[in-house]
């Protein structure tokens, strides 16, 4: 059986390549982290030689293969603030529990739960080390080292250190997220002598973005022509809806991919999204890698039907184990 881990929400991905294996007679099982939260029937029992998992009647020995796709999303667990923070923190320490019930060799990529991703200073780290460029950067508290900083580079830009995650605003009613942004004079003036610690880096004069999705060893490559459009020219993410970037399927040299390949074996991580820029020299940049991020965007445009691959590899996958352990059965007779 394939089980698939995602979110109840705003996860358009994880419902396509659901949809996916049960057209291609995949037998698979979905399981949001909303459900975990809210089963009438979730036990875990402990004993001194075994422990018992029950959820939704999903055995995790009938299970072959797990897809995960995060977890629970916008999700509040109690309107008083101090509670919800303790109850989230108890609810990610029971998921942590929950996924270990799982063997590791089942996961068809690694969740956050059991293991950190690689942060942004740390991929820049591997990056580099397997031939990559990387925007010289640092992280600083002090205004007098960003000023410094500018003095040497000139134009720089500001980012979040780890993965960017959306939160809810609610007096303008809608899910915000922080996104790239170059420091300018307004910026400047609104610091203090000292702030909480933020990543510098010097701006990369890009001639064209690429979106790379990467798929255990398989590599989708995505050109978005961005630097012309004010909107889009820092961080194609800040999207212009009215004049849409162009978004093309795109080809990475055979060495260039071969540096992606060892930098994600580096990251230990079997998916992610990888964001690079040409600049105008023609030198191609590595910025980071989102584990989780969308692909959808890559798919889509290019034609790749990224989902129904993913669909067929984890139904090829689930035939072989069962395979494997039906001739194991019979082999034991």
């Amino acid at each position: 059986m394939i089980l698939i881990f995602s979110q109840a929400e705003f996860e358009y991905t994880t419902d396509v390549i659901y949809e996916w294996i049960v057209h291609l007679g995949g037998n698979v099982r979905r399981v949001n982290g909303r459900s975990l939260m809210e089963s009438k029937n979730f036990k875990i029992s402990f004993s001194s030689s075994d422990r018992d998992l029950t959820l939704n009647d999903i055995n995790p020995d009938d299970v072959s293969i797990i897809w995960y796709r995060r977890w629970m999303g916008q999700y509040s667990f109690d309107k008083k603030n101090d509670v919800n923070i303790f109850l989230k923190r108890e609810f990610h320490s029971l998921s942590q529990y929950f996924f270990s019930c799982f063997s590791t060799d089942k996961w068809y990529n690694k969740d956050s739960y059991q293991k950190d991703y690689a942060s942004k200073s740390e991929q820049l780290f591997f990056a580099n080390k397997n031939g990559f460029k990387i925007p010289t950067t640092i992280i600083t508290t002090s205004k007098k080292e960003l000023l410094k900083f500018i003095e040497q580079h000139n134009s720089v830009i500001m980012k979040p250190i780890g993965d960017i995650d959306t939160f809810h605003d609610k007096v303008q009613k809608k899910n915000l997220a922080p996104f790239t942004e170059r420091v300018d004079k307004c910026i400047l003036s609104e610091l203090k002598d000292t702030f909480f610690p933020t990543l510098f880096q010097r701006e990369i004069k890009k001639k064209l973005e690429i979106r790379v999705f990467f798929d255990k060893g398989d590599i989708y490559s995505m050109a978005i022509f961005s630097a012309a459009n004010k909107e889009t020219e820092i961080d194609f993410r800040q999207y212009d809806n009215q004049l849409p970037n162009r978004n093309v399927p795109f080809r990475l040299t055979t060495k260039e991919e071969k540096k992606i390949k060892k930098f994600m074996k580096d990251v230990d991580l079997q998916t992610g999204s990888l964001d690079l820029i040409f600049d105008l020299n023609n030198e191609l940049y590595f910025l980071e890698v989102n584990p989780l991020g969308q692909f959808g965007m890559v798919s889509s445009p290019c034609n790749y039907n990224i989902e129904k691959a993913i669909a067929e590899k984890l139904i090829l996958i689930d035939n072989e184990k069962n395979k494997n352990t039906t001739f194991k059965k019979n082999e034991a007779r």
